[in-house]
């Protein structure tokens, strides 16, 4: 019979130094086989380790991770957002500020009547005939007067909250004009009336860059230095707790809750932003 070891001991080479031999070596054929069977079973545990899916506590984890990172994310995404509309809003009031300029140019100066300021149309009180709004020429070229004022009027911020009919049913009226003081023989006093018609001259203003012209406001059209609290305080939440402001010099701006509140607790006539000429 022949010798199993016989081919293990002519192919073997001498060993070297302090190398140990190799079991399945010494076997010769026999040896090759079962090293061959024992490969193909590993390699079938890797495959069957490598097409295992994720258990249950796994995915539960997984779940659990983009959760919290949701959670992160959504304040952030949340202000980016409210950051967006308040740019938007300071944009909006600077095209009113150039529409209004514009038309203050041509006029010497004057403003239209400033109740029917942000009016699509309206009855004319010295003719009684319909009229136009006399800043919406200055927006550009628009199909329809009265959806472009509809829109000018409304904040974004609300805007976003709205549908595009509720935005043209003209519901909204997000900004108040400053409704000033003139100082008359050394007294500040209330802007006059004249047939029902208010007007001032921004040529005039003297610290246009700290006289208010347009802010946030409440379903208003104009604000008063007594209406300060009343009708833009309600609006805060807008902004992150602040209103934007369009100044005479035709800059616009953000100003927080306190800059608010200390304005108005100034003394009567002594309040900047009201203060005309």
């Amino acid at each position: 019979m022949e010798n199993i070891f016989n081919g293990s001991t002519q192919n073997s080479k001498p060993l070297q130094g302090n190398a140990k031999p190799d079991p399945l070596a010494v076997l010769g054929r026999f040896g090759s086989a079962i090293k061959a069977a024992t490969t193909r079973s590993n390699s079938g545990r890797q495959i069957m380790r490598h097409n295992r899916g994720f258990t249950l506590i796994e995915l539960l984890v997984v779940i659990a991770i983009i959760g919290i990172l949701a959670g992160l994310l959504m304040p952030v995404l949340g202000k980016a957002k409210a950051r967006g509309q308040e740019i938007a809003c300071i944009n909006r009031l600077k095209q009113w500020g150039t529409a209004i300029q514009m038309y203050a140019d041509e006029n010497q100066g004057w403003l239209d009547d400033i109740k029917r300021w942000q009016s699509a149309t309206y009855a004319d009180p010295s003719t009684g005939g319909r009229r136009t709004n006399s800043y919406v020429q200055y927006f550009g070229p628009c199909s329809n007067t009265d959806d472009k004022m509809r829109l000018m009027r409304t904040c974004p911020a609300v805007a976003a909250r709205l549908s595009p009919a509720e935005i043209q049913a003209g519901l909204h009226k997000d900004y108040g004009m400053n409704h000033p003081n003139l100082l008359t023989n050394g007294v500040w006093l209330a802007v006059p009336a004249v047939k029902g018609q208010v007007f001032y001259n921004l040529a005039k203003i003297v610290h246009p860059s700290e006289f208010l012209l347009l802010v946030d406001a409440n379903q208003t059209t104009t604000v008063t230095e007594g209406s300060l609290k009343t009708k833009v305080l309600p609006v805060l939440d807008r902004h992150y707790d602040g209103a934007n402001v369009l100044w005479a010099d035709q800059h616009a701006s953000y100003v927080t809750r306190a800059t608010i509140f200390a304005q108005s607790k100034l003394p009567p006539g002594q309040r900047p932003w009201f203060q005309a000429y």
